[in-house]
Order: C-alpha cells, then structure tokens, then sequence
C-alpha cells in the first residue's frame, strides 16, 4: 500500500475498501450458440467495468458529479454488476447521504453476498452513523470468513471505530491485532499509538510512532503527536526536534499551527 499524500486523506481511504479491477473469468461451452452470449456478457460486463474504472478515478480527484454520471452509466450497462453498486455506495457515503450509500451497499449484497468490500464498507457506514452495534457485528462477521485476506484493514476500521465508541480498551486490542497482521502499515502504527497516548500510555506510544517518524512516512499528525508524548514522557529535547521537523516538512498544516501556539492537547 502507498501513502503518498496527507494522512487525513490516506485514513479516508484505508477506512473504505475498493474492490481490485479484476477481470471477470470466461467459461467455455461446446455450442457455438452458447459461446456467442458468453462473448457478449463478458462484452458487457467489460463496458460497465470500464465505467466503474472512470468513476473511481474522477471520484479520487474529487470530480463527485462526473463520478456519479460514470457509475450510473456502468450500474445501466450491466444491472447484475454488484461492485458498481459498491462504488455508488461509497460516492454517497462521502457525501453524507448515508440512507443512499446504504441501499446501494445493500443492492451489490444482494448481487453478490460475499463481495467483501462491501461489507466492509457497510460497516464503516454504520459506524459513521453511530450505530456502533451494527457497525461492530458488521465487522466481526466479516472478519470471521476464511477466504478474506484484507483482515488488517478490516480490523484497523473496527479499532478506529471502537475508539470513536469510546471503547480505548477494546480498540487497543483490535488494533494490536492489526499490527500483528501488518507491522508495516503507518495508518495502523498511527492509529494504535493514537489510542496508547488517550489510555495514557506514552512509553508504549513512543514506540510506535518512532517507527513512523523514522522513516519516509512521517506526516504532520504523526510528528505532532510525537512532540506530545514525548513532551508527556519528558523528553523536551526529543520533541523540539520534532517540533523542527514539522516545521521545515510541513510549514503549511493545522498541526503546526498547534505547535505555534503550543496548543498541545489539541
């Protein structure tokens, strides 16, 4: 996964799962009949997944209504596609139209009920929503299947959201998880860091966000909540030194702006 672009952002994205632009598998029949409307479903499947490509790439530059036209053309192309319903979903849950989102997500469910992406994305849906119990069996049951392979991300969702729920226990546990099954993820080593400073656990933190402000994925949250723990642990020359850094690397962001003013709980 690469993170090339502000961390907000990145979270935005890691916290929705979009499926893989696979292509679809071909069948081979012995009538000339029968290989005849194969070609033309995977004609028409084709169609409509060149459309979903198109919208997810004007719904990445920020080109909602552009991408919305696109999804709509590609659910009209082909109407037993699920994953274009998935990326419907995930246009108007951007938008907060959160009733919308859902019966988009749950349209692709009833096409293709182990489309995995999408009830991953359901979750985080319920959970935007504060339907915490939902969210959480939601992504349980999603991460109870065998042949799910994208279980980090699913847990590094479910951990945001227990802390949102208020649950740092819960979410320190999921997230710990999270890291066990991807050490190498920034999000997830931000994130638990994150929820150890709330628990007050700033030792354990430390730990955790040197690995990011180490290395070339340092970003204005990480470094900013680096000068806090360190600050909380006592180390004031550690945490000028990432005060500078965050300074020189990121003059611009809301993060110095809290340094500046020495806003330090914020």
């Amino acid at each position: 996964m690469q993170f090339c672009c502000r961390w907000k952002s990145v979270l935005a994205f890691v916290l929705v799962v979009v499926m893989g632009l696979t292509g679809c598998a071909s069948s081979t029949n012995s009538s000339s009949a029968a290989d005849g409307a194969s070609d033309q479903e995977g004609s028409v499947r084709k169609r409509s997944r060149v459309r979903m490509e198109l919208a997810l790439g004007y719904f990445s530059k920020g080109q909602t209504e552009i991408a919305l036209e696109e999804i709509n053309q590609a659910i009209q192309t082909d109407v037993t596609f699920a994953e274009p319903l998935n990326v419907k979903g995930l246009i108007y849950m951007r938008l907060n139209n959160f009733k919308v989102a859902e019966d988009n997500f749950r349209k692709a469910l009833q096409l293709s009920p182990k489309l995995f992406a999408v009830q991953h994305n359901l979750g985080w849906l319920y959970c935007q929503q504060g339907r915490y119990d939902e969210s959480f069996q939601q992504f349980k049951q999603l991460l109870s299947e065998t042949t799910y392979f994208e279980k980090p991300k699913t847990l590094l969702t479910l951990g945001v959201c227990q802390a949102k729920n208020g649950g740092l226990e819960e979410a320190q546990k999921t997230l710990q998880k999270a890291f066990e099954l991807d050490s190498v993820s920034p999000v997830i080593s931000y994130q638990l860091a994150s929820v150890l400073y709330q628990r007050q656990n700033f030792s354990a933190a430390q730990f955790y966000l040197k690995r990011i402000n180490e290395s070339d994925f340092a970003m204005p949250e990480s470094l900013w909540l680096g000068v806090k723990v360190e600050r909380k642990l006592g180390n004031v020359t550690l945490a000028n030194v990432l005060g500078e850094r965050l300074k020189n690397r990121f003059p611009q962001s809301t993060e110095y702006e809290y340094l500046q003013r020495g806003q330090y709980e914020q």
